[in-house]
């Protein structure tokens, strides 16, 4: 399993692509955004006027179409969050239906930029580093073999 940046602002393809080709599963890391996404854009996914809309349509909350989105895509998710409260509200996600339609807009919205820290930084694949460009995790699955 490879945890990786994954919201509705960045869904990380590139790295989502190699996992799927590879056998390996994806877990989304800040499902709901980083620090970047609130700095640079103004606001978290779970704010975007679009998520609010289909919140609202399918009478759940904004974090749950977050979540639903990403399982949907086979994603495994695991949100963090210290709130009992909040605990129920994910896991009330698993009931939410999304249509077709709701979920290839959510997909628009990806930038292809990551809020957490910049990808093409990281030329090595170890434990510590999720952000991989594609030629290091190649190396990385070619020395395994």
């Amino acid at each position: 399993m490879l945890q990786s940046e994954h919201h509705p602002f960045f869904c990380n393809r590139e790295v989502r692509e190699v996992c799927e080709r590879e056998g390996i599963a994806f877990m989304a890391y800040g499902p709901f955004g980083g620090p970047d996404t609130e700095r640079k854009r103004g606001k978290r996914p779970t704010d975007h006027p679009l998520l609010r809309q289909i919140a609202d349509d399918v009478g759940a909350t904004p974090a749950q179409v977050v979540l639903k989105w990403a399982m949907a895509q086979g994603i495994s998710v695991l949100p963090k969050t210290l709130r009992q409260e909040r605990l129920a509200e994910n896991l009330a996600a698993l009931s939410v239906e999304l249509s077709v339609e709701q979920l290839a807009a959510i997909n628009r919205l990806d930038t292809g930029q990551p809020s957490y820290w910049d990808p093409n930084c990281v030329d090595t694949f170890d434990s510590f580093n999720v952000y991989l460009d594609r030629e290091a995790v190649q190396r990385e699955l070619d020395q395994q073999r």
